[in-house]
């Protein structure tokens, strides 16, 4: 097992091929955190909903229990 982690989250993909690429050229692990809520497929109005819920103090307080899975693993790395 790799000291490396690479944990992303993609809405479209693009950020996994990054973090894939990043693995393979660091030997790393990768590890994607998959959101809870599914948001808007539109990413315009996706962003608008991301925004709003940080605003209202959503995400830090109610969004991470998803960071439960990975923690486990990190003790690992």
């Amino acid at each position: 097992m790799s000291k490396i982690l690479v944990v992303f989250y993609s809405f479209s993909n693009t950020t996994r091929r990054l973090a894939e690429e990043i693995a393979k050229q660091t030997g790393g692990d990768v590890r994607e955190l998959i959101s809870e809520k599914h948001y808007a497929f539109n990413y315009n109005t996706a962003t608008k909903e991301v925004r709003r819920e940080i605003e209202i103090g959503y995400i830090a307080l109610n969004y991470y229990p998803a960071m439960n899975q990975l923690l486990p693993m990190i003790t690992f790395f």
